[in-house]
């Protein structure tokens, strides 16, 4: 298989893709690297340069964006190794983490989002299909210039969901604001007003 790896973020973490190979209309995801700098992979088997490209990519230390430079993608320091030998598609790698003390974080969180966002955090756990299986590892506060529009992406382990304020699913990292859902389909346009505008939308790191 021929790569042209290309990576940036969108929203959450590093998503790595290769140019040289499209699925469902958008070039190939490869890998992507969440906010802690663990790894889920896409494809199996991956060829050295390629596991080199994203090792580097998780070891450097990215601004969300030009206009927020002192914003960083990463929450955790750069540096760590990581072992990224015999990982199979979907499996993880993650920078030395004891399980019970990221237990013990992914609680705080769930406290944190319940007493400064409950209306959020109710919404998500009223609906049995995410409330059960969110881990809430990342969360993001995502506004419009004029204060009128704002969502969240809530990210657990290799998977990320949009909600709207009172914790409304409107859309899934992979396909971003589903626009079969009025709401989504509203905001998803007046997002991308804004962005044509030249004025982005502000993000904000909550976890």
């Amino acid at each position: 298989m021929k790569f042209d790896l290309g990576s940036g973020h969108l929203g959450n973490g590093i998503t790595v893709w290769n140019r040289a190979k499209e699925e469902h209309g958008d070039y190939q995801k490869i890998a992507h690297i969440d906010a802690h700098r663990k790894i889920t992979w896409y494809i199996k088997n991956p060829p050295k340069e390629v596991v080199e490209y994203v090792q580097q990519c998780a070891k450097e230390d990215p601004s969300v964006s030009s206009s927020q430079p002192d914003q960083k993608v990463f929450h955790s320091k750069a540096g760590a190794s990581m072992d990224l030998k015999n990982m199979k598609i979907g499996e993880t790698a993650q920078v030395n983490v004891n399980a019970d003390a990221y237990e013990q974080g992914i609680e705080a969180n769930r406290q944190k989002v319940a007493k400064e966002f409950p209306a959020l955090w109710k919404g998500i756990c009223a609906d049995h299909n995410y409330g059960a299986k969110i881990a809430l590892q990342d969360l993001t506060e995502i506004t419009s210039p004029n204060g009128k529009v704002k969502i969240f992406y809530v990210e657990d382990p290799g998977h990320g969901w949009y909600f709207d304020e009172h914790g409304k699913y409107l859309g899934e990292e992979d396909g971003g604001l589903d626009e079969s859902i009025p709401e989504a389909k509203k905001i998803a346009q007046e997002l991308a007003n804004w962005s044509l505008s030249g004025k982005g939308c502000s993000q904000k790191t909550i976890i």
